[in-house]
This record gives structure tokens, sequence and C-alpha cells, in this order.
């Protein structure tokens, strides 16, 4: 349950987009929501501590993460900024007072966090760890404090914008239907007002080929080699898929370029472009 509570944030460079810092006034944590492309990290002790982190971005039109732990997020980003290109933005947590959080409690978290990830989004959401983390052994009564503070995590996500780790009670779910001239395509899901994704809801289905001008190829076949399957005769979505936005969602419904804010409409015809007014 969400007690009455303050979060402060902090604009490390005086910026709403760029660097800044999210804590609740009485917690354990402190979130840093860190441009991938920022020159502040040698400013913030922090950042030098155990740490649970998440990378995001997008790869062609699709919604990724990166889900890790590390003794020193300022080290270990060095790494990922080398090897990892499809992320933009990451989100740090570390502990507010030194030496609250150790390697253990952070492989811990990691391990929740990827649990969680996988278990509600079914991988539909392109989740770039290559191996779920193992649980570790510790202390039931760590155990307890630790359940608390991935509390926080899950809280601090969600009032940042990334809240991968729950379902969102409060979702949009106007369901809108592909309105398109494509015969025998029968295809719906939801605009999500917050994280402005679409879900392509399972049971949709899919044009099997897509035309020479549709520029994502090679991850539609990725796609729907995982997550959909031949029933019926028909292509079929197996679970709910999460697009970047609602022309990601009809272009892979479509296998075309499509413009998913005119494509995508309500049992009455209203387009989704008309939520925008």
């Amino acid at each position: 349950m969400v007690q009455e509570s303050t979060i402060t944030t902090f604009f490390m460079q005086g910026q709403i987009r760029g660097p800044r810092y999210v804590q609740f006034e009485i917690g354990t944590l402190r979130l840093f929501v860190l441009p991938r492309i920022n020159n502040v990290m040698a400013d913030y002790p922090e950042l030098d501590t155990p740490c649970l982190y998440l990378l995001t971005g997008e790869d062609n039109g699709e919604a990724m993460v990166y889900i890790g732990q590390a003794a020193s997020f300022k080290h270990r980003v060095i790494d990922h900024l080398r090897n990892k290109n499809f992320w933009d933005t990451a989100y740090v947590f570390v502990a507010k007072a030194k030496d609250s959080l150790t390697t253990a409690d952070v492989e811990y978290l990691e391990h929740k966090a990827v649990q969680d990830a996988l278990s509600i989004y079914n991988r539909a959401r392109v989740l770039q760890n290559k191996n779920a983390p193992k649980m570790h052994s510790i202390s039931k009564h760590r155990e307890a404090d630790l359940k608390r503070i991935y509390e926080e995590v899950k809280l601090l996500s969600e009032f940042v914008g990334w809240d991968v780790f729950s379902q969102n009670e409060n979702t949009t779910k106007q369901i809108y239907f592909i309105h398109a001239k494509t015969k025998g395509i029968k295809a719906y899901g939801f605009y999500d007002m917050r994280s402005h994704e679409f879900v392509v809801q399972a049971g949709s289905e899919v044009v099997p080929e897509a035309v020479e001008s549709y520029k994502n190829k090679q991850r539609r076949v990725q796609l729907i080699s995982q997550c959909a399957e031949m029933k019926g005769g028909k292509l079929v979505v197996k679970n709910d898929l999460p697009f970047a936005s609602p022309s990601a969602a009809s272009g892979f419904i479509l296998g075309r370029p499509s413009n998913g804010w005119d494509d995508w409409a309500d049992k009455d015809g209203n387009k989704l472009s008309s939520i925008r007014e």
C-alpha cells in the first residue's frame, strides 16, 4: 500500500530533460536518471557504490530495456557505452546513505526486477538480459528489508515514467482496432496514455509477409517467431505486445509503413488521433 509521502527531484544541470535524481524524503534509495551523454557522474560519489540500474531505449521503434547491477555504475557504464548501442537513458538506484546497500543486496534486487519484468511482459518488451540472474542466499531479516526497498524501486520507477516492474492498474484500456483496407485481418489493442506505448493484445492477427518498403523486416520476423503462432490458418499474436508508438504497432500488424494514429480506430470508427484533441 502506498502511504502519504514526499518525493523530491533535483535537476543536476538545471534542465528538465537533463540529468536528475529523485528520492523519497524518508526512504533508502536515490534514483538517478541519466541521459547517455552527460558529464555529471564525477560529481556524485553515490554512482561509485553498489547499484541496481536500467538501460532503456528503442531499436527500430521497439522499446528495449536492460536490467543490471554493479559495484559501481561509474565504472560499469564504460562497457555499456562501448557495447550496447540501443540505450539512451540510464536509471540508477543507489543508497542515499553510504554502505546502506551491499553487492549481495543489489544482486537480490536485480533478480527480483528481472523476474518481474519477464513475468509481466512475457518477453514482449525486449528485455536485453541474456540470462536471468540467480537468487543468492540471504538472511530472512535482510530479505524483509530488501522487499521494502524493492517497493521503493517500483514506486520511483513509476514516478519517472518507466514502470517496468509492476502492472499499471490505471492504464487506459479503450480498445482500438485496425482501421485499414487489409482483407481478413483482425487486430486490436489499447493506448497507454502514461507511457505512450500501444499494446497489441493477444489474439490479434498479423499479415504474414511484409512489403519491400517496410523498414523493420528483420525485427518483425524475430517478433513473429517469438510471439506469434499459426492458428486456424491465421498468424496470431500469443501474448500482449507493447510497442513504442501506435505506428510501430500497426506497422508490425500490417507489414507495411503505417500511420497508427489513423489506422487504429475504436468500434465507432473514431481514429486514435482523436485523443490528441
